[in-house]
Parts: C-alpha cells; sequence; structure tokens
C-alpha cells in the first residue's frame, strides 16, 4: 500500500492510496497430482488493485491568469474567466479484480488461459456548464462511475507432436465484456449526448443509440394515421404530414407528430464479443501463416445508405448518384417495401434520417487480416554462397471479410458505430519479400 501525490489533482485532494495484492496457486505441485503425466502445469492466480489516472492537467486544479492590459500605468492581471479551478478534483480511480487458469497438458500441445475482471471506474471526469452569473463558463468535476466485467478465454493447440515433420500451431482467443453506468453528473439517472444521438442510462450500458424506431413504410395514403380530436394527419415535425411511400415511424407519445419524444435507446455500439485467431504451418522448408480477427454483435448505423438513398431526392445537388436496383424500395401504391420512396422530390417527411432503426444493422464480422506464404533454402544450399540464411515469402493483406452487414465496411466505423461515404475502402495487398542473412 502506498500513498500517490499528484500535481494535477487539487489542492484538497493531492494525495491517494493505490494498494495492490496478488495470489497465485500451483495445483500441479499437489501430491494427488504428482504422477499425472498428462498435466505440465497449472494454476489459480487472483489479483487486486486500485489504480489511479490523472486524466487533466495543472491547470483544472489551479486555474491561471491572463493580462487584461494596464490601468493607471499599472498591469492588469486577472483571473482566466474560461474554466473554474476546482481544488477537490480527484484523479480517475480504477478498482479492478482479477481471476485466471493457467493450463497446459500434454506436453504443451493443448495450453488454455481463462481470466475473469471486474472493474470499477471512480471519479470520471467530466465538464459541467457554469452559470454566466460566476463568471466562469465550466469547470471540471469527477461525477460519473463505471463498472465494467468480463471474461476472456485463450486456447493454444498444438495437433502434431513435437518429433513431428509438420510444426503446426493455433491460437484461439475470445472476450466477453459488459459495462454499466454506475452514476452520472448532478444525480442524473440518464443524460443525452450533445448530438442527441447517444444515451446514457444509470444501471444500463454505457452507451447505447438513441433511435426513432421504424415499422416500415406506408403503402397508400390511407395507411396514414388520422388525429380524430383534429382531423389532420400524422405529420413529421412541423414539416409536412405523411404519405404513401414514406416511412412509418412509431409514434410514442400518440401526438400524431414525429418529435424528438419519439426517439427510443435501441442497441449499442460497443461491440459484446471480441477476438482473434492465429495459425502458423511449417512443413519442411514451407511455411504458412495466418491471422484474423472476429467481432460479434454490435450495432451500426449504415449512414453509407442512408446518404446514398437521400442523394437521389435532391440529384441537382452535391452526391454520388447510384444504382438503387438491388434495395426493395416504395415505387408504387400497395407496395410492401422496405424503404422508402427515394424519388419523391417533393417529400418533407425526411425519411432517410440516418438516426432511425431502418438504418441499424448488426456488424457483426470474421476478418482474415493477412496470409503469408513462405519457403526459407537449405542451410547446406546456402552456404554455398555465403549465405547463413535465404528466405522468400509473399503477403496478402486484408484478403477475406466475411459479414452480413449491408454497407462498405463493418470495421471502418466510427467509435460510435456510424458509418459514411467519405472514407477510403480498406484496401487489399499484395507484397513479396527475400530476407538474405549474412
Amino acid at each position: 500500500d502506498r500513498a500517490d501525490g499528484n500535481s494535477y489533482s487539487g489542492v484538497k485532494e493531492r494525495w491517494a492510496k493505490s494498494p495492490s495484492v496478488g495470489f497465485r496457486y500451483n495445483f500441479n505441485k499437489e501430491k494427488f497430482l504428482e504422477d499425472k503425466k498428462w498435466l505440465d502445469f497449472g494454476d489459480i492466480r487472483f489479483s487486486y488493485g486500485i489504480n489511479l489516472r490523472p486524466t487533466t492537467d495543472i491547470y483544472a486544479s489551479l486555474g491561471w491568469y491572463d493580462v487584461a492590459g494596464n490601468y493607471n500605468g499599472v498591469t492588469r492581471i486577472s483571473p482566466h474567466l474560461g474554466l473554474m479551478p476546482n481544488p477537490y478534483l480527484k484523479p480517475e480511480k480504477v478498482e479492478q479484480f482479477n481471476y485466471g487458469l493457467d493450463m497446459s497438458i500434454f506436453n504443451g500441445r493443448i495450453g488454455l488461459t481463462l481470466d475473469a475482471y471486474t472493474k470499477t471506474v471512480y471519479n470520471m471526469l467530466y465538464t459541467r456548464p457554469l452559470s454566466t452569473s460566476t463568471g466562469f463558463s465550466s469547470t471540471y468535476t469527477n461525477d460519473a462511475s463505471l463498472y465494467n466485467y468480463g471474461y476472456e478465454v485463450s486456447v493454444t493447440f498444438r495437433p502434431f507432436k513435437t518429433t513431428s515433420k509438420v510444426n503446426w500451431t493455433i491460437n484461439l482467443n475470445t472476450a466477453i465484456n459488459r459495462d454499466v453506468l454506475l452514476s452520472l453528473p448532478g444525480g442524473a439517472t440518464q443524460m443525452l449526448s450533445d448530438d442527441e444521438t447517444v444515451m446514457n442510462r444509470v444501471g444500463y450500458g454505457a452507451l447505447s443509440n438513441y433511435l426513432y424506431v421504424t415499422q416500415g413504410v406506408y403503402r397508400t395514403d390511407d395507411d396514414v394515421p388520422v388525429d380524430p380530436i383534429t382531423g389532420y394527419r400524422y405529420r413529421s415535425g412541423d414539416v409536412g404530414y405523411y404519405r404513401a411511400g414514406d416511412v412509418k415511424f412509431q409514434d410514442i407519445d400518440g401526438n400524431y407528430v414525429t418529435d424528438a419524444s419519439d426517439k427510443q435507446v435501441s442497441g449499442t455500439p460497443v461491440a459484446r464479443i471480441t477476438g482473434g485467431f492465429s495459425s502458423y504451418l511449417v512443413y519442411k522448408n514451407f511455411s504458412l501463416n495466418f491471422n484474423g480477427t472476429i467481432l460479434f454483435k454490435r450495432d451500426l448505423i449504415n449512414n453509407a445508405l442512408s446518404e446514398r438513398m437521400d442523394n437521389l431526392r435532391s440529384p441537382y445537388d452535391d452526391g454520388t448518384l447510384v444504382n438503387l436496383s438491388d434495395l426493395n424500395y416504395w415505387s408504387q401504391p400497395g407496395n410492401v417495401a422496405k424503404y422508402p420512396n427515394p424519388y419523391d422530390y417533393r417529400s418533407q417527411a425526411d425519411s432517410y434520417r440516418a438516426l432511425q432503426t431502418l438504418f441499424q444493422e448488426d456488424g457483426s464480422y470474421i476478418k482474415i487480416n493477412a496470409i503469408t506464404l513462405g519457403f526459407t533454402a537449405n542451410r547446406t544450399w546456402s552456404s554455398k554462397y555465403h549465405m547463413n540464411a535465404l528466405r522468400v515469402y509473399t503477403t496478402v493483406t486484408n484478403p477475406f471479410l466475411f459479414t452480413g452487414y449491408s454497407g462498405p465496411n463493418p470495421e471502418a466505423v466510427t467509435e460510435l458505430g456510424r458509418d459514411r461515404l467519405d472514407t477510403y475502402p480498406i484496401s487489399r495487398t499484395l507484397s513479396f519479400g527475400l530476407n538474405v542473412e549474412f
């Protein structure tokens, strides 16, 4: 146990303790397992610790002064009135428990590592706006906390014995991670992002998409609900009324108007399952290895498709116009379609707004990152030409991507899971190499 001091913390919270402890039990050394030849080693481990992470700078806790001109020949100095210093500012505190199992059996042919963890982050930094009567615009506070937990598995498999001419090592690893928001600034139970597209809710995952709920497309004008009090059809804000070919949004509050009150929490941009795999195979002088990535259950917003279809409503504006023949869109009264009419230039329903469940898709994928094929010359041959080693190889990167996502690439999205049309695609490359050692 020790106490750490940090100049970035407030003068009232300068010191903080960060204890840690670890434990490991090598169960393979127990007497009842000593004669088990199939067990190479095995252990169970546990650790606990607190880690402190400075998240600001010295100005956040102490503030600074500005030179503000002269008065009567004397230079004026005044406090900087942008960020109000907080003398009680604390570093982020991360408290973590780790549990693990390590095992190797059959002379290293199978290796297993299991990990579980819980992690709580306290004193998360938040920028809180201030009233203009204070003379400052904002200040930093420690008003949020987050709980994380997860499980990780790593398996190494060597199918052939060490005496075999074939050397093959396969590794698989995966992780299941979850987070729960424990608190928000000011005791709030939920908070929207500045652009009102992501919801933070206490007791739930830290990031949730906040979207309009799509329920199909209006087949005819008669399908549009009518307000029995006013006699007007369901409308999109104060802009225009829905009609055949427009998207059908769920009217959550029942006021026959699509507005911000109709948004709902739907999906999360945080992947639930991640992992990877690799294979290294050697036979005589040849080698073949590849590695890849897996990602499952991540909700993406296909902004690329939204823009692609919305551009057709304004064909004379800047934008790319593409063929839509592969999509099931509304084209005439009575159609049962997935997508609204992209050619209705007079529609004011904003049917192709990206932030709706129509464009939310599962971004799961399995990707082969690279494949390398190599050949190493015999040492007796290479030594004739005064070389210690000679190897030639070829590598292809990004050769395969397996996904059900309809956008450009589920890997090339923003941290919040938003796709775009203005990014370059991930390229596939083929390279050749030669390694010579003298």
